[in-house]
């Protein structure tokens, strides 16, 4: 069994290729790919070498803009052996995030698909540096991006000043192994390997930095919770630039076990998991709920899928409750964490919960928690609700060049604000309200949407609901909700709010419901809440002028 103490991603990949070099670690099923521990392993050693090659130092920064591909795994583990952070880069950026991004984090070495969808990226990359189409590579320059030298594709569209994956593999051969090597005995375990943006769903992005050490002993100590066994197969929809992927493809690599890391639609989900024998089925709530009525048509006969992690947002009761009654799926693991701290606690879900909330669950080995009053940090106690802190094993190094941003979010004694409203139950289990930012004050009472969203989902009728705050002259807020209706269903706003009435309290009664086909998101599949705030302030700015 792998020891991830003091280890490095590196030392991770080589015991694999070892003591499984033909059992896959990824696959990709609507492509017919799949890469074995021994391939990644000999193409991560090409790339490594590859960049020592084209000069990247110790401590510049790479980084990949393209949908989840193997190119992902391999650039992960060849640029971290070398000691070159990998900026993860979100594959639904545009020109104004990308330029962002790059100016941010210093990049010296960007890899870049073609396109994902209507998006192009090369085209994007051509207009923030117009040098890439005039010049050969290592002649052209960035007035925008100085430390920016190379653009490599990593598909078949290429501009003049580009290089191509397979440059990067060529002149791997212009360096012996030694060189690797000794170059990768002074990566330290400690040293920065990736650097995620946060969100930004409500500002600006931030690169918060983790370590070789953060993943790998923060995923160890999950997997003490799972307890993965190496019959397991993870089908991973979701991008490998999240903190979700990222994290459960190495918690993956930890067991030795494959990951399927391809885009699933609700339509081609059954098929995934037939196709693979995927056991484990990870995804935000959002995306099982879209995906609900697809698994309830999988039968236990023709499907080995018995295990689901549920991360990246709050987990409804209702959405828990019927993934377990309704489909094969017997376990399921709820996560919490942040992109700053990986996983914080987790929750094991094997029967039909009754409480109002799904808890987030005990603390992971090496992360400690406590609840805080305000923007203080004087702990409060047992079941008081307030910001909840933690410190330990998943925390963030901080943010990349942003000081005053990491001083804000980690005090002195390392406690990391979360921004979430929780209260730690006598058991230990934490049990979260809501984003403190999220919430919203009507005449005085503090409204947490959650709770709202909880009870509206509780309706037959309704496949999915969001709560968000408008600005009310009277009251200073008021909630509105946005709900998605279950298929070939059809409801009023008064039928919701006589749902609602006499239910919960009369101040939390949505003033407004709008009924909607979909929610804006993130490409990580995060609901934009601030885009549907903007929606309803429209919608009652309209109605006014009227």
């Amino acid at each position: 069994m792998f020891q991830a103490e003091g280890a490095a991603l590196w030392d991770l990949l080589e015991y694999n290729a070892s003591a499984r070099e033909k059992n896959p670690v990824v696959l990709f099923p609507q492509k017919d790919v799949e890469v074995s521990y021994g391939q990644l392993y000999k193409q991560a050693w090409a790339v490594a070498k590859g960049l020592i090659a084209l000069g990247i130092q110790q401590g510049e920064h790479t980084a990949i803009l393209a949908p989840n591909s193997p190119e992902w795994l391999v650039l992960e583990y060849g640029s971290t052996a070398v000691g070159a952070p990998v900026v993860l880069m979100n594959s639904g950026y545009r020109m104004l995030e990308l330029e962002l991004a790059l100016k941010q984090t210093d990049v010296v070495a960007l890899f870049i698909a073609d396109n994902q969808g209507t998006n192009d990226y090369i085209d994007t990359i051509g207009k923030l540096c117009p040098g890439l189409l005039e010049k050969p590579p290592g002649d052209w320059k960035s007035a925008k991006f100085p430390k920016l030298r190379y653009v490599i594709g990593l598909g078949e569209k290429r501009l003049p000043g580009m290089l191509m994956w397979s440059d990067v593999i060529a002149a791997a051969e212009k360096i012996e192994d030694d060189v690797f090597l000794k170059r990768k005995m002074r990566v330290r375990a400690d040293d920065t390997a990736f650097i995620l943006f946060t969100s930004g769903t409500t500002g600006e992005p931030k690169g918060a930095m983790l370590s070789q050490n953060n993943i790998l002993t923060n995923m160890r100590a999950l997997n003490k919770c799972f307890n993965y066994t190496e019959s397991d197969r993870v089908c991973l929809p979701v991008p490998l630039f999240h903190v979700f992927g990222l994290g459960m493809s190495i918690l993956a690599a930890l067991v030795g076990i494959a990951s399927i890391c391809e885009p699933c639609q609700a339509n081609q989900i059954v098929q995934t998991i037939r196709k693979t024998g995927a056991t484990v089925l990870c995804g935000t709530p959002t995306m099982f709920i879209g995906w609900m009525d697809a698994l309830e048509d999988l039968k236990s006969g023709e499907s080995f899928l018995t295990k689901a992690v549920s991360a990246g947002a709050s987990l409804y009761t209702e959405t828990a409750n019927r993934i377990l009654e309704r489909t094969t799926i017997k376990e399921i693991w709820n996560c919490y964490g942040t992109t700053e701290t990986i996983v914080i606690s987790g929750f094991r879900i094997n029967h039909v919960q009754k409480s109002e909330f799904v808890s987030a669950g005990y603390p992971l080995e090496r992360m400690e928690v406590k609840i805080a009053e305000g923007a203080g940090e004087r702990e409060l106690e047992v079941g008081q609700p307030g910001e909840l802190l933690t410190r330990g094993s998943g925390v963030m190094r901080g943010y990349y060049h942003k000081p005053e941003a990491t001083a804000k979010a980690i005090n002195e004694s390392g406690w990391y604000r979360t921004g979430d409203m929780a209260a730690i139950d006598r058991e230990g289990k934490i049990n979260i309200v809501g984003r403190i930012k999220e919430m919203l004050i009507r005449g005085g009472e503090n409204i947490f949407p959650r709770e709202i969203e909880e009870y509206l989902m509780s309706h037959p009728k309704i496949k999915e609901a969001q709560v968000v705050g408008i600005p009310s002259e009277y009251y200073g807020e008021e909630p509105v909700a946005f709900v998605i209706l279950r298929e070939d269903e059809t409801a009023t706003q008064i039928e919701l709010k006589k749902y609602c009435k006499g239910r919960i309290a009369y101040y939390k009664i949505p003033v407004f419901i709008y009924f909607v086909d979909s929610f804006p998101k993130t490409a990580s599949g995060k609901v934009q809440k601030f885009k549907l705030r903007e929606q309803a302030i429209e919608q009652l700015n309209h109605k006014r002028r009227k």
